[in-house]
């Protein structure tokens, strides 16, 4: 069976970033513990269901631009399970400018994960 680490197709990394998500007239506020350029997962007690789309907005560390993007919940991790609850959400309307950017800071902050 493959690990989580052989499934992924962008290279992650660890955050600790404010993220605020807004579904239908819900606008709620947490923490992303990490980022790739497909996605980020976000650590909450009141996971949203599978298959939510969202406005995401953020900074990451060290970086001057705000995305503003939107995504799918597309896994989630409900509270009093083994794995920190929270939600998995896929990037779905980022722009090449803000994704090539992106992975020029995810870039930058693996490099400091690695020394």
């Amino acid at each position: 069976m493959a690990s989580d680490k052989e499934k992924r197709v962008h290279k992650r990394a660890c955050v600790r970033v404010e993220v605020t998500f807004k579904t239908g007239k819900q606008l709620l506020t947490s923490y992303m513990k990490n980022v790739s350029r497909g996605g980020i997962f976000i650590k909450t007690d009141k996971p949203l269901p599978l298959n939510t789309e969202v406005e995401l907005n953020f900074r990451l560390p060290n970086s001057y631009r705000l995305f503003k993007t939107k995504g799918l919940v597309v896994w989630v991790s409900p509270p009093g399970g083994k794995k920190q609850p929270g939600i998995g959400v896929q990037f779905r309307e980022m722009s090449e400018e803000d994704a090539a950017y992106l992975e020029k800071v995810i870039e930058k902050l693996t490099e400091k994960e690695s020394e």
